[in-house]
């Protein structure tokens, strides 16, 4: 009997043993697991390492697989076409921000990489051009961490691709909407692109299985963020990564010019806490009531494909953290006109102007509870903007786009082009 507890011992504790190596493993120990796995192996411990990454089922580092690729010798006959399947993508991805990280070490590492930030496959024909679209300002350090990523990201796809920043100059408060309006039109010029993705400079794609392609429908591609928990926040979410091809995006006429990220001054916070970003994005994205109101649906992947990780950051100058107490109220109230928005039919805008009520009627009733005391005259253009999105997005969007451009550059990594959009007239000077 004692025989026979010590031999249940010993097999506890060596599961425990894998079941902590396995975890280790996927925050990334990768030769000190593959030290203890290799003792039981006749050749010995480094015999492990020889093994294939891609045939073990653990994250694997996005660029491994981009020393396969290499350019063709010059020849007179037209390159075939790639595979629908990229021999490429090996799934998923694993996420590690380097510690120290410039410029010149992603172009080192992308040498295929042509300046503007564009790519086409040296061995063949891509089927897919795609052009990824980022809004931008004073966020250098998180641009530098997603080109590490997004260009052998795409490069594992095959993909025809360019990369363009669009960069708002200026002050003032920060549009993201309007700014990706702008990105399509200058993409355009350049190119016969035949999808366009949106993309926010702070998240970071975890597999490689998640095409940057399009779809039949708009595509919402950045279904499972980690700070949702990987999964999506609500139904009709369209935040951080968006796809659809040019006759989409001026079938719903792009995005909304007149909503600005602006703060809201409040002295109290009795409701708790809430991300700046989450309401921001809440706040700014009409899209779904767009796709909704132009007859089309919302594409998406697949949860465990669509994984992203985002990196922190701060806040920029001109795009304050609003306070918690209406920061949460307001985002709840967006929550619930969101759904209402995208899914009802046109004619029933009288209960969209009824769930506007309510919530302004809901936030005078905090204020008479002195919860808030301060609510800038932003908040209440807000709520206007969106009663009124069934009436205005066919006027505002791409048929009202108006910028100036300042610049357009071609570094290695991509295409730089500042802009001024102008300021938000409805929003009274900052004391």
């Amino acid at each position: 009997m004692m025989v026979i507890a010590k031999i249940r011992f010993l097999m506890l504790f060596l599961c425990v043993q894998l079941v902590v190596m396995a975890l280790l493993y996927r925050e990334g120990y990768r030769k000190r697991v593959a030290y203890f796995f290799g003792i039981f192996y006749k050749n010995g411990p480094h015999s492990l390492a020889l093994l294939n990454a891609q045939n073990l089922s653990f994250p694997g580092d996005v660029y491994a697989n981009l020393s396969l690729i290499s350019r063709q010798t010059v020849r007179d006959d037209p390159l075939p076409y790639c595979p629908d399947a990229s021999p490429f993508i090996g799934g998923p991805l694993r996420v590690q921000l380097p510690d120290v990280l410039t410029f010149e070490d992603v172009v080192h590492k992308n040498p295929y990489v042509t300046r503007g930030g564009r790519y086409k496959p040296p061995d063949c024909e891509s089927t897919h051009k795609t052009a990824i679209i980022i809004p931008h300002r004073n966020r250098e350090q998180h641009l530098k961490y997603l080109l590490y990523f997004l260009h052998p990201f795409l490069q594992r796809q095959q993909l025809n691709y360019g990369i363009y920043i669009i960069h708002q100059a200026g002050n003032s408060t920060f549009n993201r909407a309007k700014l990706l309006n702008v990105g399509f039109k200058e993409a355009m010029k350049d190119e016969d692109w035949d999808c366009m993705f949106f993309h926010d400079v702070d998240l970071i794609p975890e597999d490689d299985r998640n095409l940057y392609t399009c779809d039949r429908f708009p595509k919402h591609a950045s279904i499972a963020m980690d700070k949702f928990g990987y999964k999506l926040p609500y139904k009709t979410y369209f935040g951080g990564v968006s796809a659809l091809t040019p006759e989409q995006y001026m079938k719903m006429n792009g995005f909304p010019n007149n909503y600005w990220v602006g703060a809201v001054r409040t002295t109290t916070s009795p409701l708790g806490e809430m991300g700046s970003s989450d309401c921001s994005r809440l706040l700014h994205h009409r899209v779904p009531s767009r796709v909704a109101l132009s007859g089309m649906l919302i594409s998406r992947p697949s949860i465990r494909h669509g994984r992203y990780k985002m990196i922190k950051h701060g806040h920029d100058k001109g795009n304050e953290q609003n306070p918690k107490s209406y920061r949460q109220l307001l985002c709840m109230d967006m929550w619930y006109l969101e759904r209402s928005l995208a899914v009802q039919s046109p004619e029933s805008f009288s209960i969209v102007d009824c769930l506007v009520t309510v919530s302004s009627f809901l936030l005078e009733t905090v204020r008479s509870f002195r919860l808030l005391t301060v609510v800038s005259f932003t908040s209440r253009f807000r709520f206007n903007l969106l009663a009124k999105t069934r009436r205005t997005w066919k006027q505002d969007g791409m048929n009202s786009l108006q910028y100036t451009l300042l610049s357009k550059e071609l570094p290695l990594l991509y295409t730089n082009i500042t802009v001024d959009i102008g300021k938000d007239k409805n929003l009274r000077s900052r004391t």
